[in-house]
């Protein structure tokens, strides 16, 4: 009976122990001197000094160095762009500090090309993180520029090979400048198959560099994809990778800004992948754990508090650059604007907004046109209620888009509204997803070719469903159905509003990205004629109508929307 009980207990202690193996590895700490750590940063949108920072981080790594067989550093795309410091260096300050902080490996999000194929060539060569991207193939006639980017990189590590595989969205080509991955006209820098609607010879090439890592003794395979959750950009989200791949254990997600700790998901063959994504902005820090023996692990630092005094210094020293510019006060508002909702929906990529309707103007009014667009993506960050400073107008559009005109028929206004229009829905609930990797309902759907608009008022009838036909790029190719865009009307000088005639031509003004290069997929601007481009930095036009059109001061009434884009 005694030895009875006593096996009785010892099982029970065995249970216990082999349940609390889950529960220390839900944690996802390092717990052996083998374990292997992979941090792993996303969107960070120049955003050094901001929440965590590279200071955080480099402390952080510093902290894990000890404790860890081995620490690997690893970056899921768009980091050079987003504030100043990526804009006016071109990205060069931001590849300085991440080198600093010691990334080891790195794959392309859709806004490293947005300072064209040269000015990225110098960046990798620069850089001392080996960039990964399987996907991205170079077609043209001469030398690959980005011939240093790999399709993997295999990482020796204390609990085998370690295989990172890079995939970019392929919607690159529209979300950063299409003419960049164009040579004389003709596009040469593939991100998928033509004719792929499905995603399906997309999937089959990122399996044949799973495949080749494991020939080539990988233990583990672990996709940097920097494509997002996000129901609009389906099939090409890491979700739908996910399910048509075979072999992968860590899927580490970039673009679509989710946080997502830790969520497993099923692949080809059912077996669970480890899919995390930490935000934006150095919200987090992603962690995962790799052991032998042992799933692997993720979670998310977001409360760490230290400091690494080195790149504190190196960020200083790059800040003092740049100060007496962007101190430089504009205006004074007596309003705030701010961009993003408490349930983090980014609003000008959803509904008309002040501070887009601001930035219309001020284009509209610098360049006497028709019509003045601005893309909700191209709106970054708040108008403060207070000092507006240069700095904020280059935090608002850090991207340096050059300002151009075009002259284009009513009727390609009416297919660019019918575009820019076709997630938008009655209600936005902005309610955050029940699950982390839940796709983002029509009701919050964002688009950053959601235009902004001056000169223009309309209604949207969301009754009708969007009947858009797309090309194999997912660009605008032709409306097929009913419109839901109606009772298009266009400011006089008199004030008045008259009907917009789809035969007569209207003077238009906007970036180049959108008006010149198809940006966001608006290819029927190419019907219209450009009659000037290069004309002024966006952030430029902004600041000099805060200062001379408005003497200033941004008054409180235009906080409010004006019913320029009536959504029923």
């Amino acid at each position: 009976m005694r030895k009875l009980l006593w096996l009785i207990i010892i099982c029970a202690v065995l249970a216990n122990i082999a349940f609390a193996g889950p529960d220390i590895a839900a944690t996802c700490d390092v717990a052996g001197a083998n374990d292997v750590a992979i941090l792993f940063t996303n969107d960070v949108h120049c955003g050094v000094t901001e929440n965590i920072g590279y200071s955080g981080l480099a402390a952080y790594k510093d902290s894990l160095q000890h404790a860890a067989g081995s620490v690997i550093l690893a970056d899921v795309g768009d980091a050079i762009q987003g504030n100043f410091m990526g804009t006016l260096s071109k990205g060069g300050i931001i590849v300085e500090l991440m080198n600093a902080v010691g990334y080891d490996v790195a794959t392309l999000g859709n806004h490293e090309f947005d300072y064209g194929m040269p000015r990225l060539a110098e960046l990798l060569d620069s850089s001392r993180a080996t960039y990964v991207a399987a996907n991205l193939r170079y077609t043209g006639a001469g030398e690959n520029p980005l011939k240093k980017l790999l399709p993997y990189k295999m990482v020796e590590t204390t609990v085998g090979k370690v295989a990172f595989v890079g995939v970019v969205t392929p919607e690159s080509y529209f979300s950063s400048t299409p003419t960049n991955f164009q040579e004389n006209g003709k596009i040469v820098y593939q991100f998928k198959e033509n004719n792929d609607a499905k995603g399906r010879k997309f999937y089959k090439s990122i399996q044949k560099t799973v495949d080749e890592c494991k020939k080539q003794g990988a233990d583990f395979v672990v996709l940097l994809t920097h494509m997002g959750v996000a129901s609009v950009s389906a099939p090409y989200r890491s979700l739908d990778l996910i399910a048509n791949l075979a072999g992968v254990d860590v899927v580490l997600d970039g673009h679509s800004h989710s946080v997502i700790p830790g969520d497993w998901v099923k692949d080809k063959k059912g077996k669970p992948v480890l899919l995390a994504s930490t935000g934006t902005k150095l919200e987090s820090i992603g962690q995962v754990v790799l052991a032998k023996d042992k799933k692997p692990c993720s979670k998310l630092v977001s409360d760490y508090k230290g400091r690494c005094p080195r790149i504190d210094s190196l960020t200083l020293r790059i800040n003092e650059k740049f100060q007496n510019l962007l101190k430089e006060k504009i205006a004074v508002s007596e309003v705030a604007m701010p961009v993003t909702d408490a349930a983090g929906v980014r609003l000008p990529r959803v509904r008309e907004h002040p501070l887009g309707n601001l930035i219309a103007d001020g284009i509209r009014t610098q360049f006497d046109v028709d019509v003045a667009f601005m893309n909700g993506g191209n709106v970054r960050a708040d108008l403060p209620k207070g000092d507006v400073t240069y700095g904020d107008a280059l935090a608002m559009m850090p991207f340096g888009s050059w300002i151009c005109i075009a002259e284009v028929s009513g009727q390609t206004l009416l297919d660019a509204l019918e575009f820019s229009y076709r997630a938008v829905a009655a209600t936005n609930t902005s309610a955050t997803p029940a699950s982390s990797v839940q796709p983002i309902s029509l009701e919050s759907q964002e688009l950053g070719g959601f235009l902004q608009v001056s000169g223009l008022r309309l209604t949207v009838d969301t009754s009708k469903e969007p009947s858009l036909e797309l090309d194999s790029l997912g660009a605008f190719a032709r409306v097929k159905g009913p419109r839901r865009v109606r009772d298009v009307q266009v400011l006089q000088k008199d004030g008045s509003y008259k009907p917009l005639d789809p035969k007569k031509l209207y003077r238009v003004a906007s970036v180049e990205f959108i008006l010149m290069n198809g940006g966001d997929g608006y290819t029927m601007f190419s019907k219209g004629k450009v009659v000037a481009k290069g004309l002024a930095i966006d952030a430029d036009v902004f600041a000099n109508y805060l200062k001379n059109s408005l003497h200033g001061v941004v008054p409180a009434d235009l906080g409010e929307t004006k019913g320029r884009i009536n959504i029923q």
